[in-house]
């Protein structure tokens, strides 16, 4: 199945067509202004400097055997072209010039393709916008309608044996239409249409007509035939409308919105959810379980920002809500004549976009434009008689702008397009049952992507593989809620640096008694205020206080070496599984140590830190000098107040307390606080400070 799996792209350099497996484009043609495929599949029409022109394209794929034909009379300014449903015609669109005021002639043309004759003219002074294509036929061609720029829709013959309109339709100031799936009655052909008039306004904005909805049938297979099967008007306000009939044609879905919402709820404007059938009426739809009575009223489905049928199926999705949306599954009972909500799919998810494969078994739920970019791929199954959506795989395809799936149901293209992305366009494709991208290019100022459609029957996606597929899912993990992890750490890319390992948790020491309890000056204790670290807690360490958090922080400095002896009795206490050990230290002796050139003597007792714990301890490392270890700005000082050698910033004049502290200590005074001086916190009430020396070991018990 070769066309199944071809695709064109257009960019400002070229239109090319490409397989699915190939880099290189095999068909080429110079860059048009716009382009769309054949129904087929078998003709590329576009738009260049020539004029409208059809391209006949070669399956399988060759670079040569196209066959181009450019259609005298038409103009390079067309802007919008569409194909009949079996591509028998073709209608072009060249908007009109606003300087010469609208005065041009016809500037929508019907051309037979085989020959570029023109069959239709008819002039279309209004934007076409939000509703092209203007000329729907039915499915088999018989009859065409034209939603005129009056808002009248008037009925063609599909083959265009009469020029004239075969009948106008009795609804005035039309915005919507759309054509209902064929349907038998009494062993004969249908035709249905349904109808939407927006409402009306005053010149002071102030409503002059509600809004109303119609089913008409309009045809049967014998001509023009008008019998009205349903005529509503809305209650709510209604400027626009969008019209979905489902697969079976029993029921029509009516999207409604206004510019400003009346609620106040949103700032987008109002929107409102209708199902509309012959036997049932026209019911808002709600939050409850079935929109077929006043009771259900009470609680409305909030913004409407996506509503999709199945393609084979009367089950549809919606999207609503505000960010991030409610995502439900529902269902259109021809039995009951109500719509029934099935499934909640998602509470909150950022999803805005949904797109069904060809065979409605598996479906996209995308958060593109504005969102990140996010895919995940459902598989439609039948739990019994209820309909569910299984998770089977995800992907992420950030600034995408469109995505569509290929006629095989499988691979699915995402394309980031200019002019909305002026950088990174390109497209990738997709494996819906598996989420890998399989393909993908580059290109500068990538306008178009568009799968080849194929009159082929494609296979569907087997149970075999769903199910294949599910139970990698469930190995996987996928469809469940993850943990947040680094971008680093998510794949693909290096490994986080392992954070530094800290020392366990000192052992509580007794409380102090007797004479030791009391401080050596007049001062009464105090607590020390808190320590105000850079990012609310030390680098890699969660404070006491909180619970872990999921989210590990960016790597920071390792903590600076404890010294040698300590070190060691640490890594000792730890292999044991044993809490450290106080160290012992040889008692100090000598004098005050004024100038920090002996510090041997230390008069403070120690305080309640991590080893040593001692009364004194080995001179200082000069009469006052900074840590050669430390990493802040420092400058030797002889008088006996060293700057703190482990500061990240500049060190305070009292260097002997805390000497390895992330931050500084609020209460630092002429007192050491004694002990081993890295605290990752503040000093706790049961640790005494130190002595009053002024150059003692930063390391050992005396004070500073």
């Amino acid at each position: 199945m070769t066309s199944a799996m071809a695709y064109f792209a257009r960019h400002k350099d070229e239109l090319g067509v490409y397989n699915l497996d190939g880099n290189d484009a095999i068909v080429k043609m110079a860059s048009p202004y716009v382009a769309v495929w054949s129904p087929d599949g078998q003709r590329i029409a576009s738009v260049t400097d020539d004029g409208v022109v059809v391209s006949d394209i070669p399956d399988p794929l060759a670079a040569d055997g196209m066959d181009t034909r450019i259609f005298a009379d038409s103009s390079q300014h067309c802007r919008n072209l569409s194909w009949s449903e079996s591509g028998r015609w073709l209608v072009s669109h060249r908007p009109l010039d606003k300087e010469k005021g609208g005065t041009e002639g016809d500037n929508i043309t019907v051309w037979d393709p085989e020959d570029g004759t023109i069959k239709l003219q008819c002039k279309h002074n209004r934007s076409v916008r939000n509703n092209w294509p203007v000329m729907k036929w039915t499915k088999d061609e018989r009859f065409m309608m034209y939603l005129s720029a009056t808002g009248e829709v008037q009925l063609y013959d599909g083959e265009f044996r009469k020029s004239a309109p075969l009948a106008t339709f009795p609804l005035g100031h039309v915005t919507a239409a759309a054509w209902a799936p064929l349907c038998l009655r009494n062993n004969a052909i249908v035709y249905r249409v349904a109808l939407f008039a927006a409402e009306g306004h005053n010149d002071d904005l102030s409503v002059s007509r509600p809004a109303e909805v119609m089913i008409l049938q309009a045809a049967t297979a014998k001509g023009p035939k008008e019998q009205i099967e349903l005529r509503h008007t809305l209650e709510e306000r209604a400027e626009e409308a969008e019209l979905h009939w489902g697969p079976s044609g029993d029921c029509m879905l009516l999207h409604t919105s206004t510019s400003v919402d009346d609620t106040g709820q949103s700032y987008y404007g109002g929107t409102h959810l209708y199902s509309v059938s012959k036997q049932a009426g026209v019911h808002r739809i709600t939050d409850c379980t079935r929109g077929d009575g006043p009771g259900d009223q009470s609680k409305p489905l909030g913004t409407i920002v996506a509503i999709s049928w199945s393609p084979n199926k009367d089950e549809f999705i919606v999207i609503s809500g505000s960010s991030p949306y409610m995502i439900t599954l529902w269902v259109w009972s021809q039995h009951t004549q109500v719509v029934d909500k099935v499934m909640t799919v998602a509470q909150t998810l950022h999803r805005n976009t949904i797109r069904w494969n060809t065979f409605g078994s598996l479906v996209c739920l995308g958060g593109f434009g504005n969102l990140a970019g996010d895919m995940d791929f459902y598989h439609r199954s039948a739990d019994g008689a209820k309909p569910t959506l299984t998770r089977v795989s995800s992907a992420k395809a950030p600034c995408t702008v469109d995505v569509e799936w290929a006629p095989d149901g499988r691979h699915i293209i995402t394309g980031i397009l200019a002019p909305r992305m002026r950088v990174d366009n390109g497209l990738k494709i997709w494996n819906g049952l598996t989420g890998k991208e399989v393909a993908g290019s580059s290109m500068a100022d990538l306008f178009q992507v568009a799968w080849r459609p194929t009159g082929e029957e494609c296979e569907d996606i087997t149970p075999e593989e769903f199910a294949k597929q599910e139970e990698v899912a469930a190995t996987t993990g996928a469809g469940k809620k993850q943990a947040y992890r680094p971008p680093g750490a998510r794949g693909g890319g290096a490994e986080p640096p392992n954070p530094p390992k800290m020392a366990p948790p000192p052992a509580p020491k007794p409380a102090p008694k007797g004479d030791e309890a009391k401080p050596k000056d007049d001062k009464p204790d105090e607590k020390p205020a808190p320590v105000a670290f850079r990012n609310g807690s030390p680098p890699d360490i969660a404070p006491p206080s909180r619970p872990p958090e999921t989210k590990p922080p960016p790597p920071q400095k390792p903590p600076p070496a404890a010294p040698p002896e300590a070190a060691a009795a640490m890594a000792a206490a730890a292999a044991e599984e044993k809490p450290p050990q106080p160290m012992p230290v040889e008692k100090g002796k000598g004098d005050k140590g004024d100038k920090g050139d002996k510090g041997d003597k230390g008069v403070g007792k120690g305080g309640a830190a991590t080893p040593p714990i001692g009364k004194g301890g080995p001179p200082a490392t000069g009469p006052g000098m900074a840590h050669p270890e430390a990493k802040g700005n420092w400058k030797p000082d002889f008088s006996g107040k060293g700057m703190d050698p482990f500061g990240w910033e500049k060190g305070g004049p009292y260097g002997g307390a805390d000497a390895a502290a992330w931050a500084y200590w609020n209460s630092m005074s002429d007192k050491g606080y004694g002990g081993y001086p890295e605290m990752w916190g503040q000093r706790p009430p049961s640790m005494p400070m130190g002595g009053k020396g002024k150059g003692g070991d930063p390391y050992g018990g005396g004070g500073p």
